[in-house]
């Protein structure tokens, strides 16, 4: 299976630190997202981190980092 192929399970999210709330998350904020089990980092950037994520492990993702970041599922557009 190739390592970047999204499973049937997982979902693709958006994490991006809320405004005004940066001082507030970790500065190791996306390596803590990282070590979370069922969590795939794709990219990131100072205040984002684009994911994919199963449902188990999006709910631990809400519970450590829903105080300082926006969590969102991202829906896949169709070019059809």
């Amino acid at each position: 299976m190739n390592g970047n192929a999204v499973t049937a399970e997982e979902k693709a999210y958006l994490i991006a630190i809320k405004h005004g709330r940066r001082a507030d998350a970790p500065a190791d904020w996306q390596e803590r997202l990282s070590r979370i089990e069922g969590v795939r980092v794709r990219s990131t950037s100072p205040m984002r981190a684009r994911v994919t994520a199963t449902p188990r492990a999006i709910e631990e993702v809400r519970a450590n980092f829903s105080g300082f970041a926006h969590i969102e599922e991202r829906m896949e557009r169709s070019t059809q």
